[in-house]
């Protein structure tokens, strides 16, 4: 065996090493002052699984091939079948091996389809409870735990690499690996993996406006931690005043009140709540007559029907209007600021290091291999060389 594959095996196969190394590296950064958790900033980045999406099937294709193969495999049985009883002329000097070693190929198709098949629907029970699996949703054969990311038109397998980095020396203190393609859920685990790594939990976090979801926020409320997200108010154009502006109205243009539960549109009509689902979900909506001679209709009402303006959110948005007044204020801004400076950096320096895809599949062994780089960027670029040596 060459020494190339038995590194290679080693790799794949001691993530838990990996990951103990990376803890004793940021303990050891914390004990020489490189890092001290006063402010964190929270990112993620996708990077490439080791699979493609030309090796994946949609779960409307898996149910389909799985039957036709089904099919197949039936129907070459019962043909093996009646040449066994039968021994005609056809296969009696060809031994009757023609049709066994197909049927081999056939089931072994079947197998992998079934697997599949099987790990998109347990993928599906676990993201969506309940509710049925679209037929369009589809899962690599290679890599069953990637997930298709992307954007700008631009899509692949992948998995979304999370790093809280202390903003003294650009230390990364935490990680972990999501199979989701956004943000809006990466803030508990983010802290726990802050909390795993480090036994404590930093003073302040600051994140993008991926992050300002209401399960993010409250978990940052439950935390005490003093956080700064960008809100949906970056969104909007302040450049351009609205009344002269084309763009489409977005959530932000609304002001939500939160003592009455409504929302006031910038024309100065009530959208009271219409409706609120057991997850905590809610729409408000204001009157289509109302609507319907509104300045701004055109740019704000969507309905074919022509019904009323909705907006959707959910029972946190309290916690995304406290954000909202937070941001507005000078010294957060500057704050917040620094954040593109502190952590951004990071990944184009690891992604210029070589690292912009894994190599291993499956999430466990993809986080062993992440833990491995974070390890090497941090005593190539920051712990003291004469230390290295000792």
């Amino acid at each position: 065996m060459s020494n190339n594959r038995v590194l290679s095996d080693f790799r794949k196969d001691h993530g838990v090493f990996f990951q103990n190394c990376f803890k004793q590296t940021v303990k050891l950064a914390l004990e020489l002052k490189l890092a001290s958790l006063g402010h964190i900033r929270l990112d993620g980045s996708k990077f490439k699984a080791d699979t493609s999406k030309y090796k994946a099937m949609s779960y409307g294709h898996l149910k389909a091939k799985e039957q036709v193969l089904h099919d197949e495999i039936t129907d070459l049985i019962k043909k093996a079948n009646r040449c066994d009883q039968a021994e005609d002329k056809t296969y009696k000097d060809k031994t009757g091996y023609d049709i066994p070693e197909d049927l081999k190929f056939k089931q072994d198709r079947l197998a992998k389809i079934k697997a599949a098949k099987q790990a998109l629907e347990e993928r599906e029970e676990q993201l969506n409870p309940g509710k049925a699996i679209d037929d369009k949703k589809q899962i690599s054969f290679a890599d069953t735990e990637a997930r298709i990311m992307g954007k700008k038109g631009r899509f692949d397998y992948a998995y979304n690499v999370q790093i809280s980095v202390d903003a003294d020396l650009q230390i990364i203190v935490a990680q972990h690996i999501s199979q989701s393609a956004n943000d809006k859920q990466e803030l508990e685990p983010g802290l726990k993996a802050i909390e795993d790594t480090t036994a404590r939990l930093p003073e302040q976090l600051s994140a993008d406006n991926g992050y300002f979801s209401g399960d993010n926020l409250q978990a940052l409320e439950q935390s005490g931690i003093n956080a700064y997200i960008a809100t949906d108010k970056g969104e909007k154009i302040h450049k351009i005043p609205l009344a002269i502006s084309d763009r489409k109205l977005i959530k932000a243009d609304f002001d939500y009140h939160e003592t009455d539960n409504t929302f006031t549109c910038p024309e100065g009509q009530i959208l009271t709540m219409k409706r609120e689902s057991q997850d905590g979900s809610r729409v408000y909506q204001g009157s289509s007559e109302v609507c319907a001679t509104c300045p701004l209709h055109s740019r704000c009402c969507q309905s074919v029907k022509g019904e009323a303006r909705t907006i959707s959110t959910d029972n946190k948005e309290p916690l995304r209007q406290q954000m909202n007044r937070k941001l507005v204020k000078e010294p957060a801004k500057m704050i917040y600021a620094k954040r593109k400076t502190i952590v951004e950096p990071v990944f184009g320096q690891i992604k210029n290091n070589g690292f912009r895809g894994f190599s291993v599949r499956g999430k466990e062994k993809v986080a062993g291999e992440n833990f491995r780089w974070s390890v090497r960027r941090i005593i190539s670029k920051k712990l003291p060389r004469p230390l290295l040596r000792d």
